[in-house]
């Protein structure tokens, strides 16, 4: 259990840092390519990335206490959201 006090000192402790955020948006951004050229996976920095690595992506983006802003704010997907993808 938290005191109410710990949940902001806990949320930015286990949220995505900094250099997670900037993957995250790379990830993002290489499957907007991926999908305008009709692919279902790409390669980013030598790794492929295919849909669970994206929603993750996203999943950070939504969720992470240090994403909160508009210049750092990746565009959630309906899943992270909480509907149907």
């Amino acid at each position: 259990m938290l005191h109410p006090r710990q949940v902001g000192v806990a949320n930015t402790g286990f949220g995505a840092t900094a250099d997670e955020l900037a993957w995250a948006r790379q990830v993002v951004a290489a499957d907007q390519e991926a999908a305008a050229r009709g692919l279902g996976a790409v390669v980013l920095d030598g790794r492929m990335v295919d849909r669970p690595i994206v929603e993750r992506a996203r999943r950070w983006g939504c969720s992470s206490p240090n994403a909160r802003g508009a210049s750092t704010r990746l565009q959630c997907s309906a899943a992270c959201a909480g509907g149907a993808p």
